[in-house]
């Protein structure tokens, strides 16, 4: 087996490895801590939960069933590779969330104790998926096709703005349901819950860094910029530069990312190119582009 096959193996098996193990955590989270305290939080998996405790429908098949639309619809405007991979992620956890997590141990005492720890395991769940470049729908798919009719703003700030109105509609269903939640502890707590669920993504995936700035040399950067401009859909920056000891003329591509594509970038490098030269700074802002808008 040639070297780039052994990668491209290897990179498959570690995919499968970060996705199950960051469905299980997600699907855990749920089942475990957030549901027997009644917590509303965000994203499809908060609206599906809170169905499922009041009504006895299975969450698994509501995240299936509320996902589909979405799907389809990120088929058509974002693209065919994240609707795949979002599709197998939706897949796993729901079938995790149907037939294992519900006989796991359940987390039944303070319902603080339960946001915190059920909040922390969807934060590292949603952070092993997000490094091998997949993501868990719902909430993604919503805000990336609102940036579509609304560029000015940030995804961000979008995500934020449907997951309020999300723990919203949660906390009411809640109380349609027979539990002693009265709803606004549950939107409350479904605050905190996603305040440490965001804070442990952006700690997992690259500290406080939401922004990433990559160079690149390369004898093979025409095929490097244009696998990143295709796949990752960032413009980039090629710049004429001189080796000092040689003498000899060479270019740099610099390109800006979100910190759970980082990961991405360096796996379409390494595939080109596995002697390419990077540097990866940390940005704690970036104004302008795809990024956030000058706010002055």
């Amino acid at each position: 087996m040639s070297r780039k096959k052994q990668n491209r193996f290897s990179q498959i098996l570690l995919d499968i490895l970060f996705a199950f193990c960051g469905c299980f955590l997600f699907s855990y989270a749920f089942f475990g801590f957030l549901m027997p305290n009644e917590v509303a939080i965000g994203g499809v998996g908060g609206i599906s939960s809170a169905i499922m405790s009041s009504f006895g429908i299975q969450m698994g098949t509501l995240m299936i069933l509320i996902n589909t639309p979405l799907l389809i619809l990120a088929l058509i405007f974002i693209g065919k590779r994240f609707a795949i991979n979002t599709t197998l992620v939706i897949l796993g956890s729901s079938l995790m969330m149907n037939y294992i997590t519900p006989m796991l141990p359940k987390y039944e005492g303070q319902q603080l104790l339960g946001t915190i720890f059920g909040s922390l395991l969807i934060g590292l769940g949603v952070a092993l998926i997000f490094t091998r470049g997949f993501t868990t729908g719902g909430t993604d798919i919503i805000s990336r096709l609102l940036q579509i009719r609304f560029p000015a703003m940030s995804i961000g700030n979008l995500m934020m703005l449907v997951d309020f109105f999300i723990i919203c509609a949660s906390s009411y269903i809640y109380t349609l349901g027979d539990g002693p939640n009265n709803g606004i502890d549950s939107a409350l707590y479904g605050l905190i819950a996603t305040f440490i669920y965001t804070k442990t993504i952006d700690a997992v995936l690259s500290g406080a860094n939401k922004m990433k700035i990559v160079y690149i040399i390369s004898d093979k950067y025409p095929e490097i910029s244009s696998k990143l401009m295709s796949e990752i859909n960032r413009g980039l920056t090629k710049f004429h530069t001189e080796k000092v000891y040689s003498k000899q003329e060479t270019k740099m591509i610099m390109c800006v990312v979100r910190s759970n594509e980082i990961t991405k970038v360096k796996r379409i490098i390494k595939n080109i190119d596995d002697r390419a030269f990077l540097i990866i700074l940390s940005s704690d802002d970036v104004i302008g582009g795809d990024f956030h808008q000058i706010g002055i």
